[in-house]
């Protein structure tokens, strides 16, 4: 799951805060203001002009600062946790350089961390620029998000309370929607999110690219409470003002595989291919390809799974850290349900479902968890592993979610148990 430091503006509830209704408002309407267009070719220019500038100047400590922003803006683009270590890195200079008024580096530090699912180290980095100039905004935020990706729904709720003017802007508002959803408001998140939209589409100083994140994050919405078309027509948007964009791509091969569109699957995962491969999209090509008869595509896809995550298999069940790992970060969480769902060496998803869960106590670790755990008992025949898996997913279900699959797991569960 991406965190929402990808635009720096982050705001999260809790169980324990009143969900704050948005303005009811129709569908996104298409952009009124031109956006600054996405150029390919910038990100890589500015990395390389601020490579330039710290070659010159390497005790410059802004200079640093700028290539670890250049670097982190290219990796988010491109999903390459390479780059996130290498802006973690030119951060970590900076910050050797010139503590004094550079909390900066050290929030840099914490989102590149952040992109290589690194949260712990991620959350000390806040600290660290929280340190450094107390009350840094940006830091709040960004700490915030980290909670909220580590289920610490308590400590982003009394942050989210003490900062009420996050909820204004689009990213805020986002993130109210994220918070809705979580607890149980699906229709209220729509209502944020088509909100947040129309605030992103009016505003002409925000680049496309930011832009079409709104609506991705309200196609994928929609999508997963089986608004289609809404969902299409919101996707689209995102492509036609970000054609690169990896999420939208996902996002519409992911819409495909719902409406059982196996041409559709093919060709949105064939596009992100080009630009950020996934593994459970690829794992959706493999089922649509199996679907339309074409065996030998469906397992090169199968083979190409694997090789996505072939650092995770050569530690094997041996415990690791993101760190270890040769990508720069863990996909355990797409990983192991591709291998639980696919009967796939089962013993390694289930590790790899409880490593993510040792790392990160959200709703969606303990819904992973819980559904690898099940089908993995359920081959071995193990009603004490089906007992574990229940205990999971009421976990998952803690905070009143509607998500659908979360209760569709929570439902296959109850039913085996109540049968067997």
């Amino acid at each position: 799951m991406k965190s929402f430091a990808y635009l720096a503006l982050i705001a999260v509830g809790v169980g324990s805060v009143i969900i704050v209704w948005p303005r009811r408002t129709e569908a996104a309407s298409p952009a009124a203001v031109p956006h600054r267009p996405y150029d390919s070719a910038l990100a890589a220019h500015e990395v390389n002009f601020n490579l330039a500038r710290v070659r010159r100047d390497p005790g410059g400590a802004i200079g640093w600062r700028q290539l670890a922003s250049a670097y982190l803006t290219e990796a988010r683009q491109k999903e390459d946790p390479k780059l996130a270590i290498k802006a973690q890195q030119a951060a970590e200079r900076s910050l050797s350089i010139r503590k004094a008024r550079n909390a900066g580096a050290a929030i840099l530090i914490a989102d590149a961390l952040l992109e290589q699912h690194r949260f712990e180290e991620a959350h000390q980095a806040c600290e660290t620029a929280l340190a450094i100039e107390p009350g840094a905004d940006a830091a709040e935020r960004t700490m915030t998000d980290i909670d909220f990706e580590l289920g610490r729904y308590d400590e982003a709720g009394q942050r989210i309370a003490a900062h009420p003017d996050w909820r204004k802007d689009p990213a805020g508002m986002a993130l109210m929607a994220r918070q809705a959803e979580t607890y149980g408001h699906p229709d209220q998140a729509e209502m944020w999110l088509t909100q947040a939209v129309q605030t992103a589409d009016a505003d002409y100083e925000l680049p496309a690219t930011t832009v079409s994140w709104f609506h991705v994050k309200l196609g994928e919405l929609q999508t997963r409470y089986g608004r289609y078309d809404q969902a299409n027509k919101q996707l689209k948007q995102a492509l036609a003002l970000y054609p690169e964009s990896w999420k939208a791509l996902a996002a519409m091969a992911r819409l495909c595989a719902k409406r059982r569109d196996n041409d559709g699957v093919l060709w949105y995962g064939k596009q992100l291919d080009e630009v950020a491969p996934m593994t459970d999209v690829v794992g959706l090509m493999e089922d649509a390809a199996r679907t339309k008869g074409d065996e030998s595509d469906a397992d090169l896809y199968a083979k190409y799974v694997l090789k996505l995550n072939q650092s995770t298999i050569d530690l094997g069940v041996k415990p690791h850290t993101p760190a270890q790992l040769k990508n720069g970060h863990t996909h355990d969480r797409m990983f192991c349900l591709y291998l639980a769902e696919h009967g796939k060496m089962l013993d390694l998803a289930q590790h790899a479902a409880t490593h993510e869960l040792a790392s990160r106590k959200d709703i969606y670790s303990y819904d992973t968890y819980a559904w690898v755990t099940f089908l993995w008992g359920k081959a071995k025949g193990s009603r004490i592993d089906v007992v574990e898996a229940k205990q999971s997913i009421d976990k998952a279900l803690a905070t009143g979610t509607k998500d659908p699959q979360i209760l569709a797991h929570a439902k296959a569960i109850d039913d085996y148990l109540q049968n067997n």
